[in-house]
């Protein structure tokens, strides 16, 4: 299967004859919707591409709930255009002959949705949240200091989920060269053992354990008093920090807002040197987040040194955004790592071919099957 080359496309490349022409290629069934097939000029390739537009996944359109007909052996769905004799259809991806056991789709399109129940969204947001003793610097052109900035703006928001959605989830992590989980606010904070900074399991057990998370409508005015007193000091003990984070944010099907404005220096992921160690750590970070579908977006001022090269892994392999921005333009780059809404992570595509056609590099059950 090739790399994906926009949000909309999904390329599979087929080894399909070359004297096959678009008129002669059998009918294929896919999950997604109606496939389009487009001839490559890359010498390299030895068929065609078929393309799938998965953008249509977001567009609000008719739900079947009722049973659908699946074929005993190779589970493809009956079409509109199968053939049915005597109550029976023959699949055209493996020949199996299968009965009729509920109503014969009359629309090319269909959505089914598999799952009994359509499991209910939950929205959280962890802010991580750097008060290092750089932070305390003031931006050119503003009178507020780099925390100031940070806190004016997570009070913004906060309040806009009061009003707008109050179910959702805040939690709040503040690193220096201490980390401390201020939670939801509704309790007492818990500051971490300096000497757990540099044990990954240790971290992962105290962020997974008695972390309680109350609906925004409930723990606002906490929320609100504690980041007020937010004070600046110490270094930077972001690896640890966001470790954290991603954890409590796997465990409610949250995202990450990483506040930084400086390089870590403390505890594990430190990145004055980047060792091999330091790759591991943030490889197992994010390893962990997708696990859980944590997306991580990391928001930084200009001309900070945060040694992106490293650091930015965690965004771009767990799909979030990495924002620099300017005093001016603090609350609309916050505003923007919220409105994006995430149709599916860690999702696949079933892709069912007939005798005649292969995948190219699938030799798995004989080329039929991705």
């Amino acid at each position: 299967m090739n790399e994906i080359n926009d949000e909309n496309d999904l390329n599979v490349y087929l080894n399909i004859p070359k004297v096959a022409s678009v008129d002669d290629l059998p009918f294929i069934q896919f999950g997604a919707n109606k496939a389009n097939f487009r001839s490559t000029n890359d010498a390299s390739d030895k068929g065609n591409i078929v393309c799938v537009n998965l953008n249509k996944l977001k567009d609000e359109e008719e739900v079947e709930n009722e049973n659908i007909n699946l074929c005993s052996q190779c589970k493809a769905c009956l079409s509109h255009i199968d053939k049915i004799e005597d109550n029976k259809w023959k699949c055209q991806f493996c020949g199996t002959i299968n009965e009729i056991k509920c109503e014969i789709p009359k629309r090319e399109t269909i959505n089914h949705i598999i799952e009994n129940e359509k499991k209910e969204k939950t929205d959280c947001v962890v802010y991580c949240i750097d008060t290092s003793g750089s932070m305390r610097s003031r931006e050119y052109g503003s009178e507020r200091s780099r925390l100031q900035l940070v806190q004016r703006t997570i009070l913004s928001q906060i309040q806009t989920f009061k009003e707008m959605n109050p179910q959702t989830k805040i939690c709040i992590v503040e690193f220096e060269s201490e980390v401390t989980i201020h939670g939801d606010c509704l309790t007492e904070p818990k500051q971490i053992n300096n000497r757990m900074l540099n044990d990954f399991d240790s971290l992962m057990d105290v962020a997974s354990e008695n972390i309680q998370l109350h609906n925004i409508s409930e723990s606002f005015d906490q929320i609100a008093q504690r980041v007020k007193n937010l004070r600046t000091k110490g270094c930077t003990a972001l690896g640890p920090a966001l470790l954290i984070s991603t954890i409590i944010a796997k465990k409610y099907n949250g995202k990450v807002i990483l506040c930084t404005d400086g390089m870590a220096n403390q505890g594990l992921g430190s990145l004055n040197y980047v060792s091999e160690e330091t790759i591991q750590f943030y490889d197992r970070l994010i390893e962990e987040a997708n696990k859980g579908g944590v997306i991580i977006n990391i928001t930084t001022f200009k001309e900070c040194d945060c040694n992106m090269q490293t650091l930015g892994k965690t965004t771009l392999k767990t799909n979030g955004e990495i924002i620099i921005i300017d005093p001016s333009d603090l609350k609309s780059a916050f505003d923007d790592l919220l409105k994006h809404d995430i149709i599916a992570l860690q999702t696949y595509v079933n892709v069912f071919l007939p005798p005649q056609i292969g995948i190219e590099e699938y030799n798995n059950d004989s080329n039929k099957k991705v």
